[in-house]
């Protein structure tokens, strides 16, 4: 009788521990909808005003985040060629852990956003830069280079986003400007996602070379 008392007890312990690691572990993971499995290399835009207008999220050569406002598409022009003409591609990749999503520059892969403080004039506001390390390492565990993908609606080819900043949790990159750049990427606070700026996803068309895969665990 001793022992089947003492081999329920096991068996209700087992129990118990494999329905904390079911409801705590699930706990741990992203609850955002993804993009896709794995990672992609896409280009963020937006509706511009105007019929025909969209908007990109494009890495200039002066090493700062920038906004390519009201670039008119037509039947000769398309958002592939959009693609073509601007450094305009972005890698989304996802973190093996607890299945956030992050985004960074993958037209080089040594090029980095980041979130710094501009006081050009009395108020400061926090915007996007760019930084350039060969070596990836030197980032990694570094909430400034992290910028997690918020899945806002739609799916397929018509997925909204919103960009959070990690180090900034609850400031979205926004189509505002600031006093470095008219034309360069704003953080700007929100108290819910969905209030934050829509950038649509579009994936190019094409073979794209994967960088570091270890990337993944920036």
């Amino acid at each position: 009788m001793k022992s089947i008392k003492i081999k329920s007890f096991i068996n209700s312990l087992f129990c118990a521990v494999i329905l904390a690691t079911l409801v705590f572990g699930g706990c741990t993971k992203s609850e955002d909808p993804k993009l896709v499995s794995g990672n992609i290399r896409g280009v963020f835009y937006y509706e511009g005003d105007g019929e025909n207008k969209i908007t990109i999220l494009e890495s200039s050569d002066v090493f700062t985040v920038v906004i390519r406002r009201n670039l008119t598409l037509f039947d000769g022009y398309t958002i592939e060629d959009v693609v073509d003409d601007y450094d305009a591609h972005y890698k989304v990749y996802t973190d093996p852990i607890n299945g956030d999503q992050y985004i960074k520059i993958y037209t080089e892969e040594s090029r980095w956003m980041f979130v710094a403080e501009d006081n050009t004039f009395s108020t400061p506001l926090w915007i996007l830069r760019n930084d350039r390390f060969d070596n990836w390492s030197k980032v990694r565990g570094k909430d400034q280079y992290k910028f997690k993908v918020h899945v806002i609606s739609g799916s397929g080819d018509n997925i909204e986003i919103a960009i959070e900043s990690k180090f900034k949790p609850g400031f979205y990159l926004s189509e505002l400007g600031h006093g470095l750049s008219a034309n360069g990427l704003r953080l700007t606070e929100h108290d819910n996602k969905d209030k934050a700026k829509r950038f649509k996803v579009y994936k190019p068309k094409g073979t794209f070379i994967e960088g570091d895969p270890a990337l993944i665990n920036l």
